[in-house]
């Protein structure tokens, strides 16, 4: 009877894996933001956190949805990191009422950024490199494994303040991001991602990392 019961149970949550009933991994998200009174430029990165530090278990896609207050501030520029792998189009730059290619990558992640409405832009990047080279098919090189640490820079955004910037509070900034989705390496989701917006200044932790994508935020500014 003991086996039987056992069993029973192994199918019903084999059953309930397959059905997506069972709770999947949630990766912590994480926005920083720094602002420059002088030029009223607010930059916000946005970060995940890889869970642990076994082969594999890497940030392998994401689909955002952020919002601001349009009466504040004015969205100029996307930057996605290559720590997906190099995306088609590194940069999306403001033209108009409208975000269009401004730089483009390597294309080993697909990236994408629009405008859904005047204080609302869709954020995603798809990577097409494998996670690990424990866990690789083709084994080509270049894994998610050797690009990603503890806190992953996924993407940035650029804005101009529409009036004298003082501090950046996501409340009076109108800061709030929306997970779509997340996956890992390998293409299995995350579940609902809890958010958090940081202080300003940064804490040193993350600070090193806002210091390790600058070099390529400068190469775009070039």
């Amino acid at each position: 009877m003991k086996s039987l019961i056992l069993a029973l149970c192994r199918i019903a949550l084999a059953a309930a894996f397959l059905l997506g009933a069972l709770p999947a991994r949630a990766i912590p998200i994480l926005v920083s933001s720094t602002f420059n009174s002088t030029s009223r430029e607010v930059r916000s990165i946005i970060y995940g956190k890889r869970l642990t530090p076994e082969p594999g278990a890497t940030i392998g896609a994401f689909d955002f949805s952020f919002s601001y207050d349009a009466k504040v501030l004015q969205l100029n520029q996307v930057f996605f990191t290559p720590l997906l792998g190099s995306p088609d189009k590194r940069t999306y730059v403001r033209n108009a009422d409208t975000l269009i290619p401004g730089s483009f990558g390597s294309g080993e992640a697909l990236s994408f950024a629009s405008l859904t409405s005047p204080d609302t832009v869709r954020l995603s990047d798809i990577s097409l490199l494998e996670a690990s080279a424990d866990t690789c098919s083709f084994c080509t090189g270049h894994y998610l494994d050797n690009l990603q640490g503890g806190w992953v820079p996924l993407v940035s955004l650029t804005f101009h303040g529409l009036v004298p910037i003082l501090n950046v509070n996501p409340d009076t900034m109108g800061f709030h991001l929306s997970i779509i989705s997340t996956s890992d390496g390998q293409g299995n989701p995350f579940q609902s991602n809890p958010v958090q917006f940081s202080p300003v200044p940064l804490p040193p932790t993350l600070a090193l990392f806002g210091i390790g994508i600058l070099p390529f935020l400068l190469i775009q500014a070039v």
